[in-house]
């Protein structure tokens, strides 16, 4: 019985602090309308409209990590169209294009 409590106590102890880790992962942008964006990603270039990021998980074959799919479906953000590399998201009117390339990503305002 005290066996099974300590795996019990051991795994909800493993899923918050993975919980914890995951809440902290990602940022939200201020320019691009609460967009969120992984904390590792290393800002490169930052133009009026355009933001380029480093970042060793993103590809453009297999484009953006479903963790991070599901964090902008999370934060209420729609994946309206996608061609090739480029997916376009929506949330309250606002569109977002992400172009995914490998170990860059760019975020860039849609009219």
């Amino acid at each position: 019985m005290i066996k099974k409590r300590k795996y019990v106590l051991t795994f909800v102890l493993l899923l918050l602090l993975a919980a914890g880790i995951y809440a902290f992962a990602f940022r939200q942008s201020a320019k691009f309308f609460g967009f969120p964006i992984p904390v590792s990603a290393k800002l490169v270039k930052d133009k009026q409209s355009v933001e380029m990021y480093k970042w060793w998980e993103a590809s453009e074959v297999n484009g953006l990590p479903y963790v991070y799919r599901k964090e902008i479906q999370w934060c209420g953000w729609k994946q309206i169209d996608r061609e090739g590399a480029m997916t376009i998201y929506e949330k309250k009117g606002k569109k977002v294009s992400v172009i995914s390339f490998d170990n860059t990503f760019s975020v860039a305002e849609e009219d």
